[in-house]
């Protein structure tokens, strides 16, 4: 499990010039329709983020055609992060439950948390961090036009796409490609919410604090505040 952050965050003063990396105004009860992906823009790696090789996919071909015995080559996974535990996920279901979540954030969390768990795993932040970012910036992709590229901004975590390139989420996205199997909303969930996890961590480590992390995503007062505060909160109810 990811090591356990403090309980209380402290807002501070943000230093001038932060950049701003997402679209928080592409939010907010839409619900999930036909999304069409513009080809992808490539540009320069960034490579200057470790990330750990702790999850691994691997391939086996057990399945057969219909000519009987005749073994032929689909990929399955044979090892995964995938084993998270099901107590866990159960009990934080029941506690958002008994502390009268909406029955959409229910739904949300029962959808989306193997996903949120692995990728919280491999950059070492809580899960509840990238709900957090992943409700706020596009209603947990329900809204269909976070996935609309001529905004400047895109997926699950509304992405600025000037700053941060297609080839940066395939780098945050490096062994999980498990997740992509998995039921989500968009099939660019995945591999978005690991560019989320990724920025998080470094700027986590550059600001000092989870905090600072949450300014430099976007730095607006009212919305970096209420992150904040939804933080302290899940850490004082959540395993």
């Amino acid at each position: 499990m990811p090591k356990k952050m403090p309980k209380q965050l402290w807002v501070f003063t943000v230093v001038a010039g932060v950049m701003l990396q997402s679209n928080s105004d592409a939010t907010n009860s839409y619900q999930l329709g036909s999304i069409i992906q513009a080809p992808s823009v490539i540009d320069e790696l960034r490579t200057d983020q470790a990330v750990n090789d702790e999850y691994l996919t691997n391939f086996d071909f057990e399945l057969e055609t219909e000519n009987n015995q005749v073994p032929t080559k689909e990929p399955s996974i044979v090892k995964s992060g995938l084993d998270y535990d099901i107590e866990t996920m159960n009990q934080i279901l029941g506690t958002m439950k008994i502390n009268g979540f909406t029955p959409t954030d229910i739904e949300d969390v029962e959808l989306y948390y193997p996903i949120y768990d692995a990728i919280s795993k491999k950059f070492e932040i809580e899960w509840y961090v990238i709900w957090i970012i992943h409700r706020s910036e596009s209603n947990v992709s329900r809204n269909p036009n976070a996935f609309d590229r001529s905004t400047g901004y895109f997926g699950a975590g509304q992405r600025g796409l000037s700053y941060h390139f297609d080839d940066n989420v395939d780098f945050a996205a490096t062994d999980l490609e498990f997740l992509s199997v998995l039921p989500q909303r968009d099939p660019t969930d995945w591999k978005e919410l690991a560019w989320v996890a990724m920025k998080l961590s470094e700027d986590k480590k550059t600001a000092g604090s989870l905090a600072g992390a949450f300014y430099r995503y976007t730095p607006k007062d009212e919305t970096t505040e209420k992150r904040i505060a939804l933080f302290n909160y899940y850490c004082s109810i959540f395993p």
